[in-house]
């Protein structure tokens, strides 16, 4: 029998994490033989917990986009934004070739955008899970790529391009 692997992105605050390890710890229930791993930021709360779980880490170099008030310290913040899309893609892309895994998972959060569309790309099944009564960025631009968004709340559907 086939091992299933997964691969779980999301992250930057445990708004994200949690929600992808608790499904996580729900798959390696079901199937004890699931190769689970997750992709990540050093700097963000998945960061410091996955490393001392039972899940492999893979780190990638991306953050989120600046909303300060102060119109300079926001632009200066999200001046490199294109340029760590454009590597944290190049790293998913890596890793994801490297790994083959069955499906990649997000759930949200700036960190799960390039494994996400990575993953769309290499034609892995793909998943979004939204955990939030409004979709987040990274969702809202990902859930028409994806091949299926599940949502906590029905009323998530209107803000989505692909319906759930």
């Amino acid at each position: 029998m086939k091992h299933l692997k997964v691969i779980f992105a999301g992250g930057g605050t445990g708004g994200h994490l949690f929600p992808a390890l608790a499904i996580a710890e729900r798959l390696k229930l079901a199937q004890k033989s699931a190769d689970i791993k997750f992709i990540g930021t050093k700097k963000g709360i998945e960061g410091k917990i996955i490393p001392d779980s039972d899940f492999d880490f893979f780190p990638i170099w991306i953050s989120g986009i600046s909303r300060e008030k102060n119109l300079f310290l926001t632009a200066l913040k999200n001046l490199f934004i294109p340029f760590k899309l454009i590597i944290a893609t190049l790293q998913s892309f890596w890793y994801l070739m490297k790994q083959k895994p069955d499906a990649v998972v997000g759930t949200g959060g700036f960190v799960s955008g390039p494994p996400l569309y990575a993953a769309t790309l290499l034609g892995i099944p793909t998943l979004i899970h939204e955990q939030n009564s409004y979709p987040g960025l990274t969702t809202r631009l990902l859930a028409g790529r994806v091949d299926r968004v599940e949502l906590s709340y029905e009323e998530c559907m209107k803000h989505l391009k692909k319906k759930a």
